[in-house]
């Protein structure tokens, strides 16, 4: 069974962590670019999720969805 903090895991795969950059929520604004790919990241996992292009928090999201659906639509 999944955890909120273990759900958090996917975090470890953000665009800011992919980019080399810290992702700690220390209240730095972002730059636009990495607004635009997070953006974009978010909506094309909720499409993929739930089939709209936004939602609920992702750790919320990903505890109703299940562990098992959504590993088998991210591909594990």
């Amino acid at each position: 069974m999944w955890t909120a903090v273990r759900s958090c895991g996917f975090a470890d795969r953000s665009p800011q962590r992919k980019a080399g950059r810290p992702d700690d929520g220390g209240g730095r604004e972002l730059p636009p670019e990495s607004k635009t790919a997070q953006r974009s990241f978010f909506a094309l996992l909720y499409h993929l999720l739930v089939g709209r292009d936004t939602g609920p928090r992702l750790p919320t999201l990903l505890l109703a969805v299940g562990q098992e659906r959504v590993r088998t639509l991210l591909g594990e």
